[in-house]
């Protein structure tokens, strides 16, 4: 089976992530059957678990929350052209 070209996990990957786990599927397992890396269904059981075991809505939660910080970082200096020139200066070095 080949992996899917598209890499971020779904909520419905989420929910068949958690099902699979219930019944004791190993995460190489989970992977092939979703199609997508095993390295990626780690990190996503990894990075969204919570002390319970993984949860898909507590998971789709920390997810979201994460990438949407990740995107205001990137716009720290979107928004203060002094950051903006001492970024442009040093690319330029």
């Amino acid at each position: 089976m080949t992996h899917s070209t598209r890499s971020h996990i779904t909520d419905s990957d989420r929910s068949e992530i958690s099902i699979l786990l219930s019944k004791g599927h190993s995460r190489r397992e989970i992977a092939k059957a979703l199609g997508k890396n095993h390295s990626s269904v780690v990190r996503e059981i990894l990075r969204n678990s919570t002390k319970v075991g993984y949860d898909p809505l507590a998971a789709k939660v920390k997810a979201r929350t994460r990438r949407k910080q990740s995107k205001y970082q990137g716009m720290k200096v979107e928004d203060s052209p002094e950051i903006q020139k001492y970024v442009i200066a040093h690319l330029k070095l």
